[in-house]
C-alpha cells in the first residue's frame, strides 16, 4: 500500500534534487551521530589494558596497614609511583589499577588514608578529616565507580527525624551545619527550600534568591577551569580563551564583592558565607568560586560513611591489591629522582630506589613537594611558577561554629582576631565543635557508652612556625616543656568552649588529646590545614597543572582544584584524563574518563580470585608432574 502527500506546491527539477540531496545529507549526519555515539558508549577509556584480577597478597591481613618491604614489590615493572594515599592518590591509583596499569602507593604514616586515617585512643575511634560530606549522589557513584563491591560504603544522612538537636521546630532532621553569631543561630538543613526559609529568617527574600542564584552559575562555570589543568600550557590558554570565560570571572571575585553588589552588608555576608571555615579563607580574600562550589555542594544536606572514613580507604585499596598493585606504609619518600629534568623515580628513607616507566605523581600537596621532595635547584628551575602558589593557610572549618558578639564587623575581623590570640588563655576562640560519634550509627555498637567530640580552632600560622623554630623543628622527636605548656593552655581554652555551648559535658570529658599546626607539619609537611589559600589569585591561576615542568612528575590531591574531599577524588579524575591521553576534542564531542571508565569490569569477588588461582596452581602442578614422568 503506498501513501502520498500533496503539498500543493510545484519544485521545478533541480530545486527537487537539491532537496533530496540536502535531506540525503541531513540523514547521513543523524545516521553518523548515531553511530558515533553507540560506538563511543562501547569503548573503553583510552589507554586502557586488560586487568588480570589475582588475590590481593595474603600476608596483608589489614590492606591499610601493610608495610612496605622491598620484596612485597609488585614483579612487573612500575608504570607510576604515587606519593601519599590520601583520596587524590587512592582514587588515581584505583582508576589506574582499572585501567591496567602498574601501580605503587607509598604512605609515610602508619595507616593508609590521608586524612581520611582515623586512630584509637583510650578506647575511642576518632577520624581525622572527614566530618561530612555533601552531594551524596555524586560522590556515591565515584566511589562505586573504582572501588570494590566487595566493600561498599553506605551513608548516614546527618541530622535525623526528632533527634535532639535544640532546634526550634523539635527535630533535627536534614540538619548539618549551627552557625553561631553571639546568640543568633543560623541553622543549614538538607535541601534548598529549607536553605532558603532559613536564610529568609535573617534577611531579605530577594537577596536569597539573588544569592542562590549567583552560587549556581559560578559553581557550573567551574568545571571548565578546573579540568583545564588536565592539558599543557598552549592548550589550556585556547581553552580558557574559548570556554573559561565566565568560570575566570567568578574566579577573580572575592565574596565580599559578590555579596556587596547584591546589596548585601557584612552582618549578611557573615550569614551567608559562614561555611568559609570549610576551606579556610575569609569572605574578603576568598574567592567566590570556592565559596560558590561549597554552598551548592552541601545545600542538599551532608553525610557521613557508615563506619568512618576508612571506609573509603579500604574499597579503594581492595580494588588497586586486586588488579596487583600495592599500598604500602612506612614508606617514607626522601626525594623525587630527577635527571636532566626528567622524574624517574623515588628514594625512601631507607635507601632503597624505586624506578617507574612513566611517572611519579605527588598527591602529597605543592608545599610538601617543593619543600621536601625536591632539591631547591630544581623547583627554581623547573617549578617557580608553583611555587610562588605555596603560602600557608591557617586552620578553619565548620559545623558548630561558635562566634562572640561580632558588632557589625567582617568574617575577616574575625578571623585575624581570634587566630592572633589562640595563645592567649585569656581570650576567646572561634571554633568548630563536631561529634564524628553521633554522625555514624555504627559507632556506639563498636565503642558503647562512649562518645567523641572534635574541636578545631583558628591559628595563624606565624606563630607555630616561630614556635617552631624556638622548639628546634617541627620534626623533633623530642617534644620541650614549653610546647606541652603551650597544649595544656590550648586544652582549656577547647574545654571552655565546649562547656559553653554544651553544659551538660562540663563533668563527663573522659581525657583529651591537643594537636598543633606542628602535629599537621610532622604528618603532611606543613601547617595549614588546606594547603594552598583559596584566594582570587590561586583560584584564577593555571596552576598548578597535572603536568609539571619536570617531565614525567605529575601533581595530584587537593591542591590542585581545590580543598576538601570531592576535590581530591576530582583531582585524580583530571591527573587520569591527562595520563591516559584525553583531548579537549574528547570532551567537547562527550567521550570523557569517568564515562569510559564505567565500561570497564570490577573487581571480581575474592572467593571467584581465590578459586580460579587454586585451580591455575592446581593445572601448573599437574603439567609440572606430566612432564617429570615423561622424562622418566
Amino acid at each position: 500500500m503506498a501513501f502520498g502527500l500533496n503539498l500543493g506546491v510545484s519544485l521545478p527539477v533541480w530545486a527537487s534534487d537539491r532537496w533530496l540531496l540536502i535531506g540525503g545529507c541531513a540523514a547521513s549526519i543523524a545516521v553518523s551521530a548515531a553511530v558515533i555515539k553507540s560506538y563511543l558508549s562501547l569503548r573503553a577509556p583510552r589507554g586502557y589494558r586488560k586487568v588480570k584480577w589475582q588475590p590481593p597478597p595474603p600476608d596483608a591481613e589489614d590492606m591499610t596497614r601493610y608495610a612496605y618491604k622491598a620484596a612485597r614489590l609488585p614483579k612487573d615493572p612500575i608504570d607510576y609511583i604515587i606519593i601519599g594515599s590520601g583520596m587524590g592518590g587512592l582514587w588515581l591509583a584505583a582508576a589506574l589499577s582499572k585501567c591496567g596499569y602498574r601501580v605503587v602507593v607509598l604512605e609515610q604514616h602508619y595507616i593508609a588514608g590521608g586524612c581520611c586515617h582515623v586512630f584509637t585512643d583510650k578506647g575511642a575511634t576518632f577520624d581525622t578529616g572527614i566530618h561530612y560530606i555533601g552531594d551524596k549522589q555524586l560522590a556515591d557513584s565515584l566511589m562505586r565507580l573504582v572501588g570494590d563491591a566487595e566493600h561498599p560504603v553506605p551513608w548516614q544522612q546527618m541530622g535525623r527525624e526528632n533527634e535532639d538537636t535544640r532546634a526550634r521546630d523539635g527535630t533535627g532532621k536534614g540538619l548539618y551545619d549551627i552557625i553561631k553569631f553571639g546568640e543568633q543561630e543560623i541553622r543549614l538543613r538538607a535541601g534548598k527550600e529549607a536553605f532558603v526559609s532559613e536564610m529568609t529568617r535573617h534577611m531579605r527574600p530577594q537577596l536569597v534568591s539573588d544569592w542562590l542564584e549567583t552560587v549556581h552559575r559560578a559553581a557550573k562555570s567551574n568545571g571548565m577551569v578546573a579540568i583545564s589543568k588536565a592539558f599543557s600550557p598552549i592548550v589550556q590558554w585556547f581553552w580558557l580563551l574559548l570556554l573559561g570565560g565566565d568560570g575566570l570571572k567568578w574566579a577573580r571575585k572575592t565574596t565580599r564583592q559578590v555579596v556587596q553588589e547584591l546589596g548585601g552588608d557584612l552582618r549578611e555576608e557573615g550569614i551567608l558565607a559562614g561555611q568559609c571555615l570549610d576551606f579556610g579563607e575569609a569572605p574578603n580574600t576568598a574567592s567566590f568560586t570556592v565559596q560558590a562550589n561549597i554552598t551548592r555542594h552541601y545545600l542538599h544536606g551532608a553525610y557521613f560513611p557508615v563506619g568512618g572514613p576508612l571506609r573509603f580507604v579500604e574499597t579503594l585499596i581492595s580494588t588497586i591489591h586486586k588488579a596487583g598493585n600495592r599500598v604500602f606504609v612506612r614508606a617514607k619518600v626522601d626525594k623525587i629522582l630527577v635527571n636532566k629534568g626528567v622524574a624517574e623515580g623515588v628514594e625512601l628513607s631507607g635507601g632503597d630506589v624505586l624506578r617507574s616507566r612513566r611517572g611519579v605523581i605527588s598527591s602529597v600537596g605543592l608545599s610538601a613537594t617543593l619543600g621536601h621532595l625536591l632539591s631547591r635547584e630544581e623547583v627554581d628551575r623547573y617549578m617557580a611558577s608553583e611555587a610562588k602558589l605555596v603560602k600557608d593557610v591557617g586552620e578553619g572549618i565548620s559545623n558548630v561554629i561558635g562566634f562572640g558578639p561580632t558588632e557589625g564587623q567582617g568574617l575577616d575581623v574575625l578571623v585575624s582576631k581570634y587566630g592572633n590570640t589562640l595563645l592567649d588563655a585569656d581570650r576567646d576562640a572561634w571554633c568548630l565543635i563536631s561529634f564524628p560519634s553521633a554522625k555514624d550509627p555504627k559507632y556506639a555498637a563498636r565503642h558503647p557508652g562512649i562518645s567523641t567530640c572534635e574541636i578545631i580552632m583558628e591559628a595563624a600560622p606565624e606563630m607555630f612556625e616561630q614556635l617552631n623554630e624556638a622548639l628546634g623543628g617541627a620534626d623533633t622527636t623530642r617534644r620541650t616543656a614549653a610546647y606541652k605548656d603551650v597544649k595544656r593552655q590550648l586544652e582549656d581554652k577547647f574545654k571552655r568552649s565546649l562547656t559553653r555551648h554544651f553544659p551538660s559535658l562540663q563533668d563527663k570529658i573522659v581525657s583529651i588529646e591537643v594537636s598543633t599546626p606542628l602535629s599537621m607539619h610532622h604528618f603532611l609537611k606543613r601547617f595549614s590545614t588546606y594547603g594552598l589559600r583559596h584566594t582570587c589569585e590561586r583560584a584564577a591561576s593555571p596552576v598548578p597543572r597535572v603536568a609539571t615542568g619536570i617531565r614525567n612528575l605529575y601533581l595530584s590531591g587537593q591542591d590542585l582544584v581545590g580543598c576538601g574531599w570531592m576535590a581530591a577524588v576530582f583531582s585524580g579524575m583530571i591527573v587520569a584524563t591527562h595520563l591516559l591521553g584525553y583531548t579537549p576534542w574528547d570532551l567537547i564531542s562527550g567521550r570523557d574518563f569517568l564515562h569510559d571508565l564505567a565500561k570497564v569490569p570490577s573487581p571480581p569477588p575474592l572467593a571467584q580470585l581465590q578459586k580460579e588461582a587454586a585451580e591455575k596452581h592446581k593445572d601448573a602442578d599437574g603439567k609440572g608432574l606430566e612432564g617429570s614422568q615423561m622424562g622418566a
